[in-house]
């Protein structure tokens, strides 16, 4: 299930701003990236026997800071005066363990107390505004591979790419549909994630 994104604002935005150069003087716009708890609706969680422990997505460098990308051609740049309010790849971790808690999935970040059953290891190809031939758009794309702790098989592997199309070419915009490009790459992979861990287990050799 797709929740509503939200992107919250720390400063005040000016409205009706559209261009990608900041006014002089104007405060930096900090944003970040949350699922909306759903009011009701929300997955029975799953008789786990332990959590599914959470990793930081891997991802290119550049993009996994505060800033905000904004690819055009070969041509990787960032908005001024405008930025995440924390690292990239952090925020979009805790939105995944959002994610997967609201489907049901017990997930938890590396040492939060409990002996995971499962890891999450994930990696992003893209998590930027790309300006090209088509739409101005917000891409978030790459794989995720559930791993069993005991033996260190996969469980489950999802491919996945989003997009989100801009509505303008504003700052706001931009971090506003990155939001909701990443939010429905978290929630295709937590989908993903309860239907391999709700799956039944496999019988052991010799029964029947």
């Amino acid at each position: 299930m797709i929740r509503t994104l939200a992107v919250a604002v720390s400063t005040m935005v000016l409205a009706g701003c559209v261009s990608l150069l900041p006014e002089p003087g104007e405060p930096p716009r900090i944003f970040t990236i949350r699922a909306d708890t759903p009011a009701a609706g929300a997955a029975m969680p799953l008789s786990q026997t332990a959590p599914v422990s959470v990793a930081i997505p891997e991802m290119e460098r550049a993009v996994s800071g505060a800033e905000i990308a904004w690819r055009s051609g070969g041509e990787l740049r960032f908005l001024p005066a405008a930025g995440w309010s924390a690292r990239s790849a952090d925020l979009l971790r805790s939105l995944l363990v959002e994610q997967l808690n609201a489907a049901g999935v017990t997930a938890v970040r590396p040492g939060d107390g409990s002996a995971p059953g499962f890891v999450l290891n994930w990696s992003l190809t893209a998590f930027e505004i790309v300006e090209g031939a088509g739409p101005l758009s917000a891409v978030c794309s790459g794989t995720a591979r559930l791993v069993r702790t005991t033996d260190r098989t996969i469980a489950g592997q999802i491919t996945f790419s989003e997009t989100s199309t801009l509505a303008d070419r504003g700052v706001t915009a931009s971090a506003e549909a990155l939001g909701r490009a990443a939010n429905a790459c978290a929630s295709r992979i937590a989908e993903h994630a309860r239907g391999v861990l709700a799956a039944p287990a496999p019988l052991s050799a010799g029964r029947s």
